[in-house]
């Protein structure tokens, strides 16, 4: 019996490692292309539309993320989201999002509307979209050159847009499979000027595992990204019960 309580903890450990090194390698990633650590376990509904909602209740999250702080220009982003299931099947949410990285600037807002469709038991079919409006902004104050330049003066000129986000969930059980659209107006609409960093879907498959320590939940997300390399993300979750740390006697 100890030495089978032995592995399981030694594969817990293994599980965390994992994570840990694969958090710290991602910060080598712009931030655009690194979505806020939360979007992946805490609050999923920053990348996937159709996880709003999934309790009747209301949540409200506000995250602020700074990296590298003593470089000038360094990514910034600030994210505020609310949903609220008013049915066991029905949601409403709002996300408001800015992002920050050298002279590059965007903002977005937009609402959302996700329907989840019980299956049986256990299984759980979710859908979700969202629609608003966004920004992409020079900042002029950070330019270190001549802000009279053409290119950046067409930057700033282009106007505000709509856009919008669909996603779909399946869960059973401890297993949930996701796959999201992000930025689907270039789906309708080609941009004027190119762009390397936009999200074009993202897809995810995690297990939730009942431990001796609490719920531990591994995932792995596979992202594209336009004008760059796809991108996967490994890691893990652990949700520590009450009274499960304590001293041996």
């Amino acid at each position: 019996m100890k030495t089978s309580q032995s592995n399981t903890n030694m594969c817990q450990v293994k599980f965390l490692l994992m994570f840990f090194v694969v958090a710290f390698t991602s910060l080598k990633v712009s931030a655009q292309l690194n979505p806020m650590g939360s979007a992946y376990f805490s609050n999923q509904y920053l990348i996937n539309p159709a996880m709003a909602g999934l309790k009747e209740q209301l949540n409200l999250t506000a995250a602020i993320r700074q990296q590298f702080s003593s470089i000038p220009g360094s990514p910034f982003s600030q994210a505020f989201t609310a949903d609220y299931g008013f049915t066991s099947r029905a949601a409403v949410a709002l996300l408001v999002y800015n992002d920050r990285a050298g002279v590059l600037r965007n903002t977005h807002a937009s609402g959302t509307f996700a329907y989840h469709l019980p299956l049986g038991a256990s299984d759980k079919l979710s859908f979700g979209i969202s629609l608003g409006v966004a920004n992409d902004q020079i900042n002029n104050s950070e330019v270190n050159g001549d802000i009279n330049d053409p290119d950046l003066m067409d930057v700033n000129r282009r106007e505000t847009y709509i856009d919008g986000d669909f996603g779909t969930a399946y869960t059973s059980g401890g297993l949930q499979v996701q796959i999201a659209l992000p930025n689907m107006k270039h789906l309708f609409e080609k941009d004027s000027y190119e762009v390397a960093d936009r999200s074009i879907f993202f897809s995810a498959i995690s297990y939730r595992l009942t431990t001796g320590l609490g719920i531990l939940e591994p995932k792995i997300a596979y992202r594209g990204i336009e004008g760059y390399h796809n991108i996967f993300d490994i890691g893990a979750n652990l949700e520590l019960e009450a009274g499960t740390i304590h001293k041996r006697p």
